[in-house]
């Protein structure tokens, strides 16, 4: 019995190490990681908001083990779709550049109406300067 309890929980923190290392790669090559990261449930319509400044890069990048399951769309406060991945290759990284300081949401929808139990999505915002 003790042996299926240490498979399972190594089996879990690899997973989670896993997918944790997966969007820190993509933002680690000359992007700094902000202190911040997200961690949310993999359900329908899950928004949150972000400020993005000037003069600055930002590299978004978003890892799931259902990573196939989900849409995620970068809109202005006026609702206008500034990215969505759905029209790329369901790209789990992108790379933002803003002439002014903005403050956008990020809306996540699910590719199916009922996504696995217990799945989530980490969100790895990184910047650098132009």
């Amino acid at each position: 019995m003790r042996t299926v309890i240490y498979i399972f929980l190594i089996s879990l923190l690899t997973h989670r190490l896993w997918s944790q290392d997966e969007c820190e790669k993509s933002i680690t090559l000359g992007y700094i990681p902000l202190e911040q990261n997200y961690k949310m449930p993999l359900k329908d319509n899950t928004t949150f908001n972000v400020t993005f400044y000037d003069n600055y890069i930002y590299r978004v990048a978003f890892c799931s083990k259902h990573k196939d399951s989900f849409y995620w769309t970068l809109y202005d406060m006026n609702d206008n779709v500034l990215f969505s991945n759905k029209y790329y290759n369901n790209a789990i990284y992108w790379d933002f550049t803003f002439q002014n300081t903005i403050e956008c949401k990020v809306v996540i929808e699910t590719k199916d109406k009922s996504p696995p139990l217990n799945s989530h999505i980490n969100l790895f915002i990184g910047y650098k300067h132009l």
